[in-house]
């Protein structure tokens, strides 16, 4: 979000913060341009799985067998074991889940970040632990 107030004279703190504005409008432009690439990626293998909307937590908790889903939470860390990534993610329902990756982008490495993953969730039976991968 971007606020911008003049305070002060017309004239020398006008053509600033307006200067100032360009250039943030400017620098948010280029952020958007260069993610649009992976989010034009991620939205391909989204269709590509079948998955239309994020699941949500009432499914999730009765999801049986192995399904694409798309996770939506907070990623509050990450942590690696070997070659093996895992990630914790706050559904939001007070209730979180981890997810076992080989991978991971940089940014998914900070922590309390809101995410939407793509996941294959597997279980077994009603009464068996879910599996996300």
């Amino acid at each position: 979000m971007v606020v911008m107030s003049v305070v002060g004279k017309p004239g020398n703190n006008r053509s600033v913060s307006l200067r100032r504005f360009a250039f943030l409008l400017a620098c948010l432009a280029l952020t958007v341009l260069a993610s649009a690439q992976d989010v034009d990626a991620y939205l391909r293998m989204r269709k590509q799985l079948g998955v239309k909307l994020p699941i949500t937590a009432a499914n999730l908790d009765k999801l049986t067998g192995s399904h694409a889903i798309e996770l939506q939470g907070r990623v509050k860390g990450t942590f690696r074991v070997g070659d093996k990534v895992s990630i914790l993610v706050d559904r939001g329902d007070d209730a979180s889940i981890m997810v076992e990756a080989d991978k991971i982008p940089d940014w998914l490495s900070t922590n309390d970040v809101a995410a939407r993953l793509l996941v294959r969730a597997t279980r077994e039976d009603s009464y068996a632990s879910l599996h996300a991968s």
